[in-house]
């Protein structure tokens, strides 16, 4: 069992499923993705360009998560944050789910410094 586990904790492709899960799961407690961006932070540097790019694309979903999350914060006390607020984890969603779609098929996603998909 202990394994098992040390292969979601270890660079790869478990790891990287482990990520995008945690964004997801995002959608019910908006403090699991951080634990996701830990995970793409601590393995940004992996040596193979497959699970490289997956992390990087990981990292900067979170990073770009951070900013509009506290956006949505701060304009929901003033207005209408949480419309942004949902738009955010929309976003959130469906980058992940077509990450999900090409490290499954083992590619590495095609530019990860893009903001949209």
């Amino acid at each position: 069992m202990r394994n098992k586990i040390n292969t979601y904790l270890q660079p790869g492709k478990h790891n990287i499923i482990l990520i995008y899960v945690l964004y997801l799961v995002g959608l019910v407690n908006p403090i699991i993705p951080f634990l996701g961006g830990a995970f793409a932070y601590g393995n940004k540097s992996s040596h193979n360009k497959l699970w490289q790019s997956h992390y990087l694309f990981a990292l900067k979903n979170f990073y770009i998560y951070i900013f509009w999350v506290v956006l949505s914060l701060l304009k929901n006390l003033i207005l209408m944050g949480f419309v942004l607020y949902i738009a955010v984890f929309v976003w959130l969603i469906i980058r992940s789910m077509f990450a999900l779609r090409f490290l499954l098929q083992d590619l590495p996603y095609p530019n990860p410094s893009t903001l949209w998909i």
